[in-house]
């Protein structure tokens, strides 16, 4: 027997696919913990792992506080600046508050730039 012509085989096969918004979260999720672990290890190498320039990047990297030298500074540095103030004060207000008037300041200005010699002149 002898055939002639065409002969059509059809298979089917295939996906489906359906956008789900928690595999897109879960994703970037992922994605967000695996871009942090090159900096995690880097620092770590750095931090623990070059010897003596370890232990100048860990100075620079890990700040120390400390809250009795963060107080005591911070008061000189407002006893400093109150007593600045007091220095410079030459007028007090109706209220009882003090403040530097201008002509102060320009006495003030014109005697440090006095050491100047003749760079400036009175206009100045």
């Amino acid at each position: 027997r002898e055939f002639n012509g065409l002969r059509l085989l059809c298979e089917t096969s295939g996906r489906h696919y359906r956008f789900s918004l928690e595999k897109l979260v879960n994703t970037f999720a992922t994605l967000l913990v695996l871009a942090k672990f090159p900096r995690i290890l880097t620092m770590f190498v750095c931090v623990y792992m070059l010897g003596h320039l370890s232990t100048v990047y860990r100075q620079v990297i890990v700040h120390s506080f400390n809250l009795r030298e963060f107080v005591g500074g911070l008061s000189l540095r407002l006893l400093v600046a109150n007593t600045a103030f007091l220095e410079l004060m030459d007028r007090r207000l109706t209220d009882g508050c003090g403040i530097i008037s201008s002509s102060r300041m320009h006495q003030r200005i014109r005697a440090i730039l006095s050491k100047r010699g003749d760079e400036l002149d009175d206009a100045e």
